[in-house]
């Protein structure tokens, strides 16, 4: 019985997840259709990667981790750094000058490590599963 309790448990919380990251993909999708764009300079929007729907919110419940082992891309900010660096939609950024991050907050704090014009190493793993090394301007 507790193996099926558990079970269950597992599947709410997979099937909360999907929801989250669904929430925050037509967020972003909206603005976009709008013509809006994220105006933040945090150290992921400021170089046009932006993922304020999930890193942004004041909620005591801590988000769930990205999917895939790292930060998915959403489209980047048009005429940005993360633009002109090479990262396209559905990219995901697995480390941070050779130092894994799997969560919103690793990212940020490794980003932090650099001041705005500074150089940042990203290893990234392609939509095709391809992996590449990009240079991206903080």
């Amino acid at each position: 019985m507790a193996d099926l309790a558990d079970q269950h448990r597992r599947s709410y919380l997979d099937a909360v997840r999907s929801i989250h990251w669904a929430i925050g993909d037509i967020v972003v999708q909206e603005l976009k259709e709008a013509g809006y764009l994220c105006q933040c300079q945090c150290p992921l929007c400021g170089p046009g990667i932006c993922n304020c729907s999930h890193i942004h919110t004041n909620s005591e419940v801590p988000a769930p981790e990205p999917p895939m082992g790292g930060i998915v891309v959403r489209q980047p900010r048009v005429g940005s750094n993360a633009e002109q660096a090479g990262l396209h939609e559905g990219d995901v950024i697995m480390a941070v000058d050779d130092q894994q991050v799997r969560s919103y907050e690793a990212m940020l704090e490794r980003m932090r490590a650099h001041q705005p014009g500074e150089e940042v190493q990203l290893r990234v793993r392609r939509r095709d599963g391809e992996r590449e090394d990009v240079v991206i301007i903080r």
